[in-house]
C-alpha cells in the first residue's frame, strides 16, 4: 500500500476562481531516496483524471520540475538524458528526498 512505504503531508490548499490548489509533499518513510521510476506512479495515484498537475523533486542538487502545467506525463527520458555529458555520474540525479505534486482540480 502506498501510505505505508511514503509520509504524505497535505502543505497548502488554495481556492481560486476557477480552481481548487492542493499541494502534497512526499518522502519515504524509511528515509531511502525516491526512485525516478517511482514517480510517475506515485503522482498517477495522488492526481486525480479530470486535474492538471506539477510535480517537482529535490535531488542532491535542488529542486527539479518534472511536470508542468502543460504537460500530460512526466518525461522521465528527457530529465535523465538533461545530466548526461553535464556531470561525470548523472544516475546520482535521478534520485530524490522528496516530492512535491502540485493538483490543479477545476471547480
Amino acid at each position: 500500500m502506498m501510505n505505508q512505504q511514503y509520509t504524505i503531508n497535505l502543505t497548502n490548499i488554495k481556492e481560486t476562481n476557477k480552481a481548487y490548489l492542493r499541494t502534497i509533499n512526499i518522502h519515504r518513510r524509511d528515509k531511502k531516496p525516491i526512485e525516478i521510476e517511482e514517480i510517475q506512479h506515485i503522482s498517477n495515484e495522488y492526481v486525480p483524471e479530470n486535474c492538471k498537475s506539477i510535480v517537482r523533486a529535490l535531488n542532491i542538487k535542488s529542486w527539479s520540475t518534472l511536470k508542468s502545467l502543460s504537460e500530460d506525463n512526466i518525461n522521465i527520458q528527457s530529465y535523465e538524458d538533461y545530466f548526461k555529458g553535464k556531470v561525470s555520474d548523472p544516475t546520482k540525479f535521478e534520485k530524490f528526498l522528496q516530492l512535491s505534486i502540485c493538483v490543479v482540480q477545476p471547480k
